[in-house]
């Protein structure tokens, strides 16, 4: 869906998010008049993208419990809610949660990849070796045809880049080194 203009209720919905109040969230997802659940901010991101990208892990729950489909809905840029996991902030609870409601790691999330992108960035070795652990792929390639170790490297995450380089490598150079 592109950016159209968003009603009081659905305004009022990614003002909640900022600070996780569920209760008034649920009953305006839920009652609320006129609330197209499928809005997207100016940004292109969905309520569950928002929720993820500001850690909102009440509001998050509450959507994907109600609308489980929505954890693999991609949003009109072609990207999954939890592409939007903020830098430097804890990943780990968001990702429990995912893992909980069943989100199949394994898949990309869109443009950026799949979840190591996104972790290579900033996120500590434990974290990263977990997510392999439930499947998702180090050795996948995203749209600009970069590795999560490509991502480590560039963005100096040596830890990681480490970790890959002695469990992960698939004998093909990667583009970092091209």
């Amino acid at each position: 869906m592109s950016f159209s203009i968003m009603t009081h209720s659905e305004k009022k919905l990614f003002f909640l998010i900022q600070s996780d109040d569920r209760s008034l969230f649920s009953d305006i997802y839920l009652n609320g008049d006129f609330v197209n659940r499928d809005i997207e901010n100016s940004k292109n991101t969905s309520l569950l993208g928002e929720a993820v990208k500001r850690n909102a892990l009440k509001i998050a729950n509450f959507i994907i419990d109600h609308e489980p489909e929505r954890m693999n809905k991609p949003d009109s840029s072609g990207n999954l809610p939890l592409s939007h996991l903020p830098l430097l902030d804890n990943k780990e609870d968001m990702i429990d949660l995912f893992e909980r409601k069943g989100f199949d790691f394994s898949k990309g999330v869109g443009a950026k990849g799949n979840i190591l992108h996104i972790v290579a960035l900033d996120a500590e070795v434990g974290l990263f070796k977990s997510l392999v652990e439930k499947g998702a792929r180090p050795t996948e390639v995203n749209n600009s045809k970069e590795k999560p170790q490509d991502i480590a490297k560039r963005w100096g995450n040596l830890v990681i880049d480490s970790y890959i380089e002695k469990n992960h490598t698939d004998n093909e150079p990667s583009s970092f080194d091209l």
